[in-house]
């Protein structure tokens, strides 16, 4: 095995484990739940911080996005990823900063944030001329979300949560 393959099953394994101890502490947290709405959360629903490595998302079924108090239902992870860049956009400072990175940032074949639809996959309108590309896996697009549009802009993610089918 090579260091990448290695890399990659321990990232893997770590995500695996990440999910486990979620599920035990939630576990616990629903046996504290006295009946009084102690438990926000319904039973069936997995929040997980955005920040979080995004291996953790594949093969998940995104139900909500939690940002602060607002919970944002959608139906698929394009969803997820709409719903926060929009929320990102909402503020005028972030907008700004959103449209300086148009064409800026990309990966090996496209970009990720741009003008126009034209050369894009699947192509996700966030505002007047600002689109994102669209076209990841789970996984890929989170990280892209965090690390590559949201990071430099300066949004900070500690407050943002995917809710998962459990």
């Amino acid at each position: 095995m090579n260091s990448i393959n290695i890399s990659y099953e321990l990232e893997k394994t770590r995500a695996e484990m990440i999910a486990l101890i979620n599920e035990n502490i939630d576990r616990l947290i629903e046996n504290l739940d006295d009946g009084c709405g102690v438990n926000a959360i319904p039973k069936h629903e997995w929040p997980i911080p955005l920040s979080t490595n995004p291996a953790i998302f594949i093969g998940q079924k995104p139900l909500a996005v939690l940002i602060g108090d607002e919970r944002i239902s959608v139906k698929s992870w394009t969803g997820v990823f709409t719903a926060i860049l929009k929320h990102c956009d909402s503020n005028a400072v972030y907008h700004e900063k959103l449209m300086d990175l148009r064409g800026k940032i990309a990966g090996k074949s496209r970009v990720f944030l741009a003008e126009s639809a034209a050369d894009m996959s699947k192509p996700v309108k966030i505002a007047e001329k600002l689109y994102a590309e669209g076209h990841f896996g789970s996984a890929g697009m989170m990280h892209v979300l965090c690390k590559r549009i949201l990071a430099p802009v300066g949004f900070d993610c500690s407050n943002v949560y995917i809710v998962l089918k459990s």
